[in-house]
């Protein structure tokens, strides 16, 4: 059940998040829902980062700092890390300063830790969100001295928790906010009664993100030809692929027979009318997937940090919810296979489906909610 939270007037609250969509969006859910309780809200971020456009769009007021990420980018980014990092905390310093906010929330991406570092520093209190199963650098770090460690899924309490003394014993799992629209579908029960139905084909969601995952698109057209009219599909390609994808279905005669889009505005509409999506790993992606109760197949992306997608994916996987083919081993027969199992014993994409659901946090947004206003408290 959900926590209720206390409104917050005259509280300030600033957060940290930016460089992908996957660190801005719930933190976005987080702010709106702070707001409509009262509280000031300031985000903290860079001018390159994805929430240099989302954080203005969204009515909140963004301030910036100069910091770029310091994995994989050559020795010489390396060696002047330090420098770079150092100098990130004193500008966010200067920012944190300036709005004096009565907590800092960082959901990670480049300006989340500085930001983090400087709210230590000016003593206010700090708390971090992770939204995949592999804790990223920033969080890692942050999670020193965070008055509260919140995680969307298990394993990146697990994978931390020989590490001394970094608190992520205390990790809290809260899950990963969802839109609303989505959450409410949690209370819909199952979707699967339909298919005691032989005759009733299943509905398969395809879902690459709004950039798509060009190698899944370049197998689904030929994977799902022997299977229809038995299925059902709905591909969300991506901008950068939709023109390739049907001309690949067009070549295949089939284009009249799948709904083939660059992009899915609404996407609560697409999970409640499908049986099955196959789909990256993304945090957001598994954490909507179980909040709607569906089975899944999940190719993760192969080169993500720390390999996080593919332990999102594990998450479901474990949970009996869901199935990865790994990229390297990603081609139409075996995509087609794997969905032609799962159609063979159809009770089984109702189980997976009500597995998934066994581990959504639909109520993650208003817990989160809850625990900021358990830290004011305690200011």
């Amino acid at each position: 059940m959900p926590l209720t939270a206390a409104p917050l007037t005259g509280k300030t609250i600033m957060i940290g998040a930016g460089g992908t969509g996957g660190h801005v969006y719930p933190a976005l859910a987080v702010a709106h829902e702070l707001q409509a309780l009262g509280a000031t809200v300031h985000w903290l971020g860079t001018a390159e980062g994805i929430e240099s456009r989302l954080v203005p769009d969204a009515g909140l007021a963004l301030s910036t700092i100069r910091i770029q990420g310091v994995r994989g980018n050559g020795l010489k980014r390396l060696v002047k890390a330090p420098l770079a990092i150092l100098h990130a905390i004193r500008q966010a310093k200067a920012v944190l300063s300036q709005y004096q906010p009565d907590v800092y929330i960082g959901f990670g991406g480049f300006a989340s830790g500085p930001g983090a570092a400087a709210a230590k520093w000016l003593s206010i209190p700090v708390i971090i969100h992770e939204q995949n199963a592999a804790m990223g650098l920033t969080n890692r770090l942050a999670s020193r001295w965070a008055k509260r460690v919140l995680l969307a899924f298990p394993l990146a309490r697990e994978k931390t928790r020989g590490e001394r003394n970094h608190g992520h014993s205390r990790g809290e799992i809260v899950g990963n906010p969802v839109r609303q629209s989505i959450a409410q579908l949690a209370a819909q029960g199952s979707r699967y009664g339909r298919l005691h139905d032989a005759n009733q084909p299943v509905r398969v969601l395809i879902v690459g993100g709004s950039l798509g995952a060009k190698a899944i698109n370049e197998v689904i057209p030929e994977a799902v030809l022997p299977l229809l009219p038995n299925i059902t599909v709905t591909h969300q390609t991506g901008a950068t692929t939709f023109e390739q994808t049907s001309a690949a279905y067009q070549a295949l005669g089939i284009l009249a027979q799948v709904d083939c889009r660059a992009y899915i505005d609404d996407m609560a509409a697409a999970y409640a009318n499908s049986d099955l999506v196959i789909a990256r790993a993304g945090a957001l992606t598994v954490s909507e997937i179980a909040t709607v109760g569906l089975a899944a197949i999940f190719v993760p992306l192969p080169h993500a940090v720390d390999n996080h997608q593919f332990l999102n994916a594990k998450f479901l996987v474990d949970a009996g919810a869901a199935v990865i083919v790994p990229q390297d081993e990603l081609t139409a027969h075996r995509l087609k296979n794997e969905i032609q199992t799962l159609m063979a014993a159809k009770t089984q994409l109702s189980e997976m489906g009500n597995h998934a659901l066994q581990q959504s946090h639909a109520h993650a947004l208003s817990t989160i909610v809850a625990v900021v206003q358990e830290v004011l408290d305690d200011v």
